[in-house]
């Protein structure tokens, strides 16, 4: 084989087999509480929990930390919604929504659900708030598990979680007090939410490198 036509050859097959990078949600904002102290009913009350966006992009997901422990199997909505002052908008319609089948009699378990379809865009320093509208429940509750967090020894603050904290209210006009705590959320940002290029087609990379061959033959024959 001409000594010229092999690099070229490799370097076709090469872009010919490489796959197209893939970029994923990248988790952004995390509170796990350690001890798990607070449990929060998901009945007749409003629940919410605040949040400060880090990253630009496209939110694609959350999770919740939720205990199902001796309930019905239930379902339960969870919200975002904006904020204003650092709390929820009352009455304003969600941006993204998603409902959860819990697993049945199951305690503190991550549920992490794609809201990517809402096309919910967020900037990096923007605060929103995960909330749960109150519904009827039939029989015990599940919780949304979190931890108290007190401001001062022997005093309940609203939360040392950064740029968040966790509330309630009895009604969807509120007004929102502080449950004393925060509640077990996850979020992740996709920062590559942008239209994607269009991948080369393998007849136009074949194309390419038989140019180089044929680029390569004839300086060689000009030398």
């Amino acid at each position: 084989m001409h000594r010229h036509l092999a690099p070229a050859l490799v370097l076709t097959l090469t872009l010919l087999s490489s796959p197209a990078a893939q970029a994923g949600p990248i988790l952004d904002q995390s509170f796990d509480p350690p001890f798990r102290f607070l449990y929060a009913q998901l009945s007749d009350l409003y629940r919410a929990q605040t949040f400060t966006v880090g990253r630009t992009g496209l939110l694609s997901d959350f999770a919740v930390l939720i205990s199902s422990l001796g309930v019905d199997l239930q379902t339960p909505t969870f919200e975002i919604h904006p904020t204003v002052g650092g709390l929820p908008v009352s009455g304003s319609l969600p941006l993204a929504l998603a409902s959860i089948p819990l697993l049945p009699d199951t305690d503190s378990t991550w549920y992490r659900v794609d809201i990517s379809a809402a096309g919910l865009v967020v900037g990096a320093g923007e605060v929103y708030a995960l909330v749960y509208p109150a519904a009827a429940v039939s029989g015990d509750a599940a919780y949304w598990v979190g931890e108290f967090n007190p401001t001062y020894p022997g005093e309940w603050g609203t939360g040392d979680y950064a740029g968040g904290a966790a509330y309630y209210a009895a009604g969807a006009g509120g007004p929102w007090g502080p449950i004393g705590g925060d509640v077990g959320f996850q979020t992740w940002v996709d920062e590559d939410y942008g239209p994607k290029p269009v991948p080369e087609e393998p007849a136009s990379l074949l194309l390419f490198g038989i140019s180089l061959v044929g680029l390569r033959a004839w300086r060689t024959r000009l030398g």
